[in-house]
């Protein structure tokens, strides 16, 4: 999902609102999905979009796979964006940035 959306998706230029408006969902009253945490996302200015998979070989059932790390400045403009990978067989994270300027 995170490369088809780096693929298909201009995220340079945006603003949390905007981004929000295309992609935020209310969901329905199910405890099984994972609603961001607005006031957290504020206060960070970093948002995640995350696809996770089932974990077998973990005791956490669920692992994040790849996701886009979406930052914002000051005004909640798009100041960079990465598309970011787990290797669960080396344990690491690599980081691609696809917009925005180095702080």
């Amino acid at each position: 999902m995170a490369l088809w959306l780096e693929r298909n998706y201009s995220f340079c230029d945006k603003s949390l609102s905007e981004i929000l408006d295309k992609f935020y969902i209310e969901p329905e009253c199910n405890p099984r999905i994972v609603v961001w945490d607005l006031e957290q996302v504020k206060n960070d200015r970093k948002l995640r979009v995350i696809k996770r998979q089932r974990n077998s070989w973990s005791i956490d059932p669920w692992i994040d796979i790849n996701w886009i790390e979406i930052y914002f400045d000051e005004n909640f403009m798009v100041s960079r964006v990465y598309y970011a990978e787990y290797n669960r067989r080396t344990g690491s994270t690599t980081r691609r940035k696809i917009c925005g300027v180095e702080n």
